[in-house]
């Protein structure tokens, strides 16, 4: 009787320590709802792993990263897109656009690297 009763109160703290951290973690990455239709999204809250420069960078020149973005799907693809998120990602920027044009609705990600943002900081 004793070792069943010892054996369930280990479990039960060792079961409710392990909730605990992982409700920790969950709230420190949460800044979306946990659930949202996925027509919704729009890449908010969302950080790819990046070095330390490259999210600097991001929030000194999101405004000339996200036109430059724009424009890509306007020089090339002829498409008027709206950035709706730009993020450091790797040693680099992703700039995430939707589009409303000619009946496509989509999302996309353009990765910049380390030269284009240079000729954009200029």
């Amino acid at each position: 009787m004793f070792k069943r009763t010892k054996l369930i109160l280990i479990a039960t703290i060792l079961l409710s320590g392990c909730s605990t951290t992982n409700n920790e973690s969950n709230n420190e990455t949460k800044s979306v709802p946990e659930e949202m239709e996925a027509s919704k999204y729009v890449g908010q809250g969302f950080q790819p792993p990046a070095e330390k420069d490259a999210i600097e960078f991001v929030k000194k020149h999101k405004d000339k990263i996200a036109k430059r973005g724009e424009q890509f799907f306007m020089d090339n693809f002829g498409l008027k897109v709206k950035a709706t998120n730009v993020v450091g990602s790797g040693d680099g920027v992703e700039v995430f656009v939707h589009c409303d044009d000619h009946d496509i609705v989509f999302n996309a990600s353009i990765p910049f690297d380390n030269q284009l943002l240079t000729v954009i900081a200029h």
